[in-house]
């Protein structure tokens, strides 16, 4: 089976091992789309793509395309489209993939036709630094969700778009990722949330399992500002997601907004935590902030969300 890894690659300083881990696959029939994003005179970008491109000329699996606007979500599904097979592994260029990631995945796939989503293992790696740091990990249970049977998800399972796999036919049925969320967008967070709900309401059938395994290995991001951008851009992604919900009718919306309250002001004090009252309300205040202009500024088309006209004219 040929499965096509697409990427978003914005980071000259990782991109060079996470390559080396996709050309380690012990699973060979693979293609590899990267996509960059923003003005290609912009030295990051110029250095992103020389690196892409010595890997390259030793592999002409490996293939390079570029948008012009910067955002994960948008360069997610300009790799995508360029795709030619049926099956999609999406993995982040801060990330290393294990050498049996892929074979892992096909056998998967292969053993469950009727499973359209597989999801991993997303791995931090041990702390170098002391103080305040954040690293998305998730390690899901071996388990499958199939909605359409199902009330709830069971215990332990779990994906997030690090490290995912997901059938062509999937997003032709449900739609791509909705490039107003997610990094680099207004709503900086929360895309493969949003693709998770999406994939429920539609009875799609997912796998989750721990064997599946990507390494976070650049994933830490380390000291105060960088602590607090990741709780902002959560928070903010979070409330604009909640707000798209209650657009589209979906009753996910209710529920999501209670959650992220329960979570925001009231978990600390079950167990007593006085210190994340203020960070609570202040998570809370984002959340707010960001549900109240997406419902302001954004309508939902076909599962996406879209700009009101008024407000792409600059009316307001």
């Amino acid at each position: 089976m040929r499965i096509s890894v697409c990427a978003p690659v914005s980071r000259a300083d990782t991109v060079r091992p996470f390559l080396e881990s996709i050309l380690r696959q012990t699973h060979e029939e693979w293609e590899l789309i990267l996509v960059g994003q923003g003005p290609l005179d912009d030295p990051r970008s110029q250095k992103v793509r020389e690196a892409i491109d010595t890997f390259a000329a030793r592999d002409r699996r490996i293939r390079y395309c570029h948008i012009e606007t910067r955002g994960a979500t948008r360069a997610k599904n300009a790799a995508i489209l360029e795709a030619t097979t049926d099956m999609i592994a999406e993995i982040d260029d801060d990330a290393e993939a294990a050498p049996d990631w892929l074979e892992t995945m096909v056998a998967i796939f292969q053993a469950n036709p009727d499973v359209d989503v597989v999801g991993g293992s997303v791995l931090k790696p041990p702390r170098q630094r002391k103080g305040l740091a954040v690293c998305p990990e998730v390690v899901p249970a071996d388990t499958v969700y199939d909605p359409a049977s199902m009330r709830t998800p069971p215990n332990g399972w779990n994906w997030i778009s690090c490290n995912v796999g997901i059938r062509r036919r999937v997003f032709e049925a449900v739609g791509l990722y909705d490039e107003y969320l997610g990094p680099g967008s207004i709503f900086p967070a929360a895309d493969d949330t949003d693709l998770m709900l999406r994939f429920e309401s539609a009875g799609i059938k997912m796998a989750a399992t721990p064997r599946l395994i990507v390494h976070h290995t650049y994933g830490y991001r380390y000291g105060t500002k960088a602590f607090l951008r990741h709780q902002y851009n959560y928070a903010y992604g979070n409330g604009g997601l909640a707000a798209k919900l209650v657009l589209a009718n979906d009753p996910h919306g209710a529920a999501w907004i209670r959650y992220n309250r329960q979570q925001r002001l009231q978990s600390w004090a079950r167990p007593f935590r006085p210190n994340r009252l203020l960070r609570g309300l202040l998570g809370w205040a984002v959340f707010d902030s960001a549900y109240r202009r997406c419902l302001a500024d954004f309508r939902v088309e076909n599962n996406l969300l879209v700009l009101k006209e008024s407000h792409e004219n600059g009316s307001h």
